[in-house]
């Protein structure tokens, strides 16, 4: 037996990216901790001083830089000067406009009108450059900011937003041919100093960003101590930790133990990327080891949660729940900046900006992978023609939180969740119009919501997890929630994705789903029956129910239904607003055509089952039949205990055993466990045996297993110590 083995606990990365350095030496701030400097800087024999090389040029060239950065990523001139003469000419005499400044909610606006006021006067080519009426203004809107100093209940905009925008106009006006009167310079740095926050208190992308103004801060009053931490708080996340940030498996948590690739991981990405721009030509320089830990979480996650242009939804959070949210067409910007400092990867940067531009196709120069990332309890299914999701929760994570009002109706995005994408946009600002108790993958009493504790609540089961062999694998998720059970299941091949449940049971009198997708209604549906009938469904006005339904096609997505059952089947309009989903929303109605899929266990099942396949990338019924008539998948258990399946053509078996000593017996294999957990079986060469094997609770010390194959006379048995 060649033996690989997967445990997903107990994996740790951190030596891949030790490197020796031959000195390193740290830096002490008044009030601080203690920070490691070399990491950040450079590597060199001897080191004499904090930061070798620092001379007062690095104040000017990342002002310069951030004076660059602000034009670069600005509407345009004409804009800028039209919106900036605006301002003016509504600006209260005490320097405010049309806002309310008091109470706990001030927007952040007037700064805003502020910060473009800044960059019209102080960049040339715009109408208002160096105007003196512009420059009043400025002036008055400072002072009354200053006079009002607004406090928000929330932390972000105290210590993030408000400060850093304040930076931002104070980098500006020193470019200006009038500069800011020294005493308001001198209260906006009070302000920034008493209200802004230490980035020490905080962790990940919150880090990072109130880091900024901090960098800001140090240039503008050339302050070493407060540049360098600003700088070193930047880039110090770049690490691999089981707090927040990047895992050891290369996903990212926030706000708990819960998973974030996108939105906090984004502005992670994003932040580190621009510091990167802004300390150009500086002394200030990455460390190979932190850009190896950056390089490989893009390679590694996100870019792989990017289908086309637009995000699997997943990954999300509670962003989810914001129109737009799921594009990712202004992410290219950022990839050139890291193709530049990461010169080695430039081929899969280049292709992942294609794709995001959409001038190649989603599946250009993807790789073949199959990814469970243990720490998250999250599985990506990365193929070149699809890509195939599933987010699940356990006692060790959190679900998809909600708070401040947002994703109210994402409780139920993490039993199962799973995004089935072949275009990228098939879920593109469906959400007002989703029914949130069917999120495809999920199985759910219809029509009941879930609103948990803001901000993140545990799982109820520990035995949720997944295993691979880097291409195919099984996950498996052991649902408690809402009063319903089910023990869900998934087998991942090349061509296709095999969903299991059993034992679905739940009190209650709504009626019991399993959704199979919904998604935008995307072209034609055609379904085929049992008995041979093949119907092709066009527009938007489909509403049927099946109990010999074969398989349905429909946006290049085909899906099989090997054991029968009830099926419901609809393409309609729907209509639905994002404040229903996020407080402070639109309220306008929004109507998308939506394609619905769902298989019914009736209400308040007991012990029932489902199975349904899902087959990527087919366009026509000749295709489905195709591939149905091949019989590769042969589904060997699905019960409470074992859940089996076996590849015909890749000879393949996947099982998940729920509990100790399962024995799963036929004239081709036996798979005997002592403990719960999941294998993957195949045959090689020369009689031997591959075996990939996880312990989903994260618990055990070892597992046995006894495996016979196909004319052997005994059991082959070994014992697998967990590390």
């Amino acid at each position: 037996i060649v033996l690989v083995f997967a445990i997903e606990e107990k994996t740790n990365l951190t030596d891949k990216f030790l490197h020796t350095r031959s000195a390193e030496t740290s830096i002490h701030f008044k009030n601080t901790t203690s920070y490691n400097v070399a990491a950040i800087t450079f590597h060199q024999t001897k080191v004499n001083t904090a930061i070798p090389h620092f001379d007062d040029s690095d104040y000017s060239i990342i002002m310069d830089n951030v004076r660059s950065v602000v034009y670069a990523n600005s509407d345009p001139i004409s804009s800028v000067s039209n919106w900036a003469e605006g301002y003016v000419e509504n600006q209260h005499a005490d320097g405010s406009w049309n806002f309310t400044y008091t109470g706990t909610g001030v927007a952040y606006t007037h700064l805003e009108y502020i910060r473009k006021m800044a960059m019209a006067y102080t960049r040339p080519g715009t109408r208002s450059f160096n105007k003196p009426a512009l420059y009043n203004a400025i002036v008055k809107g400072l002072e009354y900011w200053y006079t009002v100093n607004p406090t928000h209940w929330n932390w972000y905009y105290n210590q993030i937003n408000y400060p850093c925008r304040i930076a931002e106009i104070l980098v500006l006006m020193r470019y200006g041919l009038l500069k800011l009167p020294a005493d308001l310079e001198s209260k906006m740095f009070f302000l920034l100093e008493n209200k802004g926050g230490d980035p020490s208190g905080q962790e990940g992308s919150n880090r990072t960003q109130l880091a900024r103004h901090w960098i800001y801060r140090g240039c503008l009053k050339k302050d070493r101590a407060t540049l360098d931490k600003g700088i070193e708080l930047t880039f110090n996340p770049l690490e691999l930790t089981t707090g927040f940030g990047i895992q050891h498996d290369y996903s990212f948590k926030a706000h708990g133990p819960q998973l974030y690739i996108g939105a906090y991981g984004r502005e992670f990405v994003e932040d580190i990327a621009e510091t990167l721009v802004l300390c150009e030509g500086s002394s200030y320089i990455l460390s190979s080891e932190r850009l190896d830990i950056y390089s490989n979480f893009l390679r590694s996650s996100y870019l792989r949660v990017i289908r086309g242009q637009f995000y699997l939804y997943n990954i999300l959070g509670r962003s989810i729940a914001f129109k737009n949210r799921l594009s990712q067409a202004e992410f290219p910007r950022f990839l050139r900046i890291i193709k530049e400092k990461d010169p080695a990867n430039a081929n899969i940067y280049d292709a992942a900006i294609a794709r995001i531009n959409l001038t190649q196709p989603p599946s250009y120069q993807l790789e073949n992978t199959q990814t469970h990332f243990y720490s998250s309890d999250y599985t990506l299914h990365s193929k070149p023609t699809y890509t195939f999701d599933v987010r699940a929760v356990s006692t060790r994570t959190y679900r998809s939180e909600n708070g401040n009002g947002e994703s109210l109706l994402g409780y139920f995005l993490a039993d199962g969740g799973t995004a089935i994408t072949v275009s990228g946009n098939e879920y593109y600002n469906i959400f007002p119009s989703w029914n949130w108790a069917m999120i495809p993958g999920t199985t759910t009493r219809n029509g009941t919501m879930v609103r948990p504790a803001a901000w993140g609540t545990y799982g109820s089961t520990n035995f949720v997890g997944g295993v691979s062999d880097t291409t195919r694998g099984v996950s498996v998720y052991d649902m408690n929630s809402n009063n319903t059970q089910a023990k869900k299941a998934w087998f991942f091949f090349d061509d296709e994705i095999v969903c299991l449940g059993a034992g679905v049971s739940a009190t209650g009198t709504e009626q019991v789903n399993t959704t199979l997708n919904q998604s935008l209604l995307q072209g034609d549906v055609t379904t085929f029956t049992n008995a041979g009938t093949l119907t092709v469904n066009q527009g938007n006005a489909t509403d049927q129910r099946f109990n010999d339904l074969k398989w349905v096609l429909h946006a290049n997505i085909g899906y099989v239904i090997p054991n029968g059952g009830n099926v419901g089947l609809t393409a309609l309009p729907r209509i639905g607003r994002w404040s229903n989903i996020t407080t402070n929303e639109s309220t306008a109605d929004v109507s998308n055509n939506v394609f619905t899929l769902w298989l019914k266990h009736d209400a308040a099942p007991n012990n029932s089952s489902y199975a349904y396949i899902v087959v990527p990338n087919k366009n026509t019924a000749v295709q489905m039949n195709d591939y149905v008539s091949k019989k590769d998948i042969s589904i060997l258990a699905n019960t409470k205990q074992v859940q089996a399946v076996r590849h015909k053509q890749l000879n393949l078996h996947g099982f998940i055993f729920h509990s100790a000593n399962q024995t799963y017996s036929n004239d081709t294999i036996s798979v005997n466990a002592d403990k719960a957990c999941l294998v993957m079986v195949q045959p090689i060469s020369n009689g031997k045996l591959r075996l990939h094997v996880s312990d989903p609770t994260k618990t055990q010390i070892a597992i046995t297993l006894k495996v016979k194959w196909m004319g052997e006379s005994a059991a082959r048995e070994i014992t697998i110590r967990l590390p």
